[in-house]
């Protein structure tokens, strides 16, 4: 008979939803965040349409990974709640800048 091999009870197991891929998600939605905020300002002055279509993509998926990162409360929470800063103040800044575009368009 061949012998099972199984963890120690002192020895944690390694599963596919572990924390560490929570913890990924935070540290993506800051990286993204940040990313994002740099790329459309880069693009700013070249292409305007570039820009906001980047700042518009990065703010919604900024949002996503942060809400993802703070999903069944795993910590650390600084870096998936500051990316969630991050893309809540790209979206709103995406709204304002379209607001402004279609009132200054419009008289």
């Amino acid at each position: 008979m061949v012998p099972m091999n199984t963890p120690e009870p002192k020895q944690p197991m390694s599963l596919p939803g572990n924390a560490s891929e929570m913890r990924e998600y935070g540290n993506i939605s800051l990286v993204l965040g940040i990313a994002s905020w740099i790329t459309s300002v880069y693009f700013l002055i070249p292409q305007i349409i570039l820009s906001l279509v980047i700042f518009f993509a990065g703010s919604l998926i900024t949002i996503v990974f942060g809400h993802l990162g703070l999903r069944k409360d795993q910590k650390p929470r600084w870096a998936a709640v500051t990316g969630l800063i991050l893309g809540y103040l790209q979206l709103i800044v995406f709204i304002y800048w379209m607001f402004l575009a279609l009132t200054l368009q419009g008289g």
